[in-house]
Order: structure tokens, then sequence, then C-alpha cells
């Protein structure tokens, strides 16, 4: 199985997830680990709104991963059944329901932090979030859409850097993420120094690439490929809701 230059497969996170069930090399953890850290943020989320304060939810979010690493249960992921996202929510529900113990969360994840987790950020991120009316689930799905939108634009935005286009990725990301005006393109225009039919043009190719990036991202979590449209309205809807 090819591997990229970093470390991680170039391939499905599905396929992250069968490699690493299958192999026991450095490569294939290093894959799983990076999996895990691209969902445990809407994880935090979800234990917080479920009532657990900062540390437990810290706790329990860690302990979770490391339970899901050490004892395998990703061997359990059957991509035949869906979405990834689905089976690490229901995965985390059954860990707090059945194996969460917080007197036994240093026992089982020891002195060391397997996953580089920023606690912090979430919990900054979390405390401004207006989220009282919403249900865990609901919780867990915006913040698994906001993740995966950052990572798009991550992407778009190493993509614009490396092809010269770093100023004007930072000028024009705002209307990727915003209802926008006309003013505004005027605005950017002067900025940019160029026309304003220019920016209207630049930022339509940035919506598109910014479709194509979701949709490659997407169709690494789903089984069957005609999922993939239902989960991008899924986060359309997730997205302008919040």
């Amino acid at each position: 199985m090819k591997v990229s230059d970093h470390g991680f497969f170039t391939t499905t996170q599905w396929t992250m997830v069968q490699a690493a069930a299958a192999l026991e090399t450095t490569s294939a953890q290093q894959a799983l680990s990076s999996l895990c850290e691209r969902y445990w943020t809407p994880l935090y989320f979800f234990a917080r709104r479920h009532g657990l304060s900062e540390d437990a939810a810290r706790d329990l979010t860690q302990g979770f991963f490391t339970f899901f690493l050490e004892k395998r249960v990703f061997e359990r992921a059957d991509r035949e059944r869906g979405r990834f996202r689905s089976f690490l929510l229901t995965s985390f529900k059954n860990f707090m329901r059945n194996e969460w113990d917080r007197e036994s969360a240093v026992k089982r994840g020891g002195s060391s932090t397997l996953l580089s987790l920023e606690f912090e950020r979430a919990e900054s991120l979390y405390r401004i979030e207006p989220i009282e009316t919403r249900t865990p689930e609901q919780v867990y799905d915006e913040q698994w859409a906001s993740t995966l939108m950052d990572r798009v634009l991550r992407r778009l935005a190493d993509e614009m850097r490396r092809a010269g286009y770093g100023t004007r990725f930072r000028v024009l990301r705002r209307f990727l993420t915003e209802s926008t005006r006309g003013e505004g393109y005027r605005e950017a225009a002067i900025e940019l120094g160029i026309s304003e039919t220019a920016v209207k043009v630049a930022v339509h190719r940035l919506r598109k690439r910014v479709g194509q990036l979701l949709r490659t991202e997407i169709s690494d979590t789903v089984s069957d490929p005609r999922a993939v449209d239902d989960e991008i309205r899924c986060l359309l809807e997730v997205l302008s809701a919040r």
C-alpha cells in the first residue's frame, strides 16, 4: 500500500482503519492516529454537552482514543455499514456507558498522551459556542462540520500559497464563509489591485475548489459514493444553521 512522504496512507480514511487493523507497522499506526485526531474535537464537544466538566471531558476523550487504539476497536469497523463518523460516535457512546471509569483514567492512559490533543483550544471554542439549546448529537455534528470545513480551507490555503497566491487567498477567504455584498468585492479589488470582475472570477474558482476538496474529504468517510452528496447536504445544513 502506498504511503505518502509524510508517512500517512494516501488512500481513504476507511482504508486507514482497515490497514491499521491488518498491519502492525509504524506507518499504519501513524495513519490511524492521524485519523483519530480529526475527530477528537467533535467528541470532546459531545462529552461537554453531556454535562461533563472540562477535566472529565478531557480525560474521557483521551481515554477513549487510548482504548480505541489499544483494544483495536477499529477492527470492528465495517465499511459496508456506513459513515466512519457515525461508527466513531457510537463507539464513544458505548465507551461512556460501559468502559469509562473516571478513577482509572490515569491507569488506562498512563502518564503519556497518545495523541497531541489541543484541549485548551477546544475548551475555549466550546465556551464561545451558543450550544445550550442543542443536543450532544447536534453539537457533535456541528463540530464535525466546522472541523471538516477548517481542514478544507487549510488545504486550499496551502495550495494557494504554494502557487504564489497566498495574499490573494488571505483577502478572499472571507468570501468562502460569509455572505457577501457588492462593496465587499470592491474593497477586495482595491486591496489586491485588480478589477472587481477579476475578484468575482477568483472567488467563483475558490468556491468551486472548496466543493472539490469537500467532496474528496467526505468520500473518504463513507462506504457508498452515493452517500457523498447526502453528507455534503448535511454539512451545509449544519453550517447554515450555526
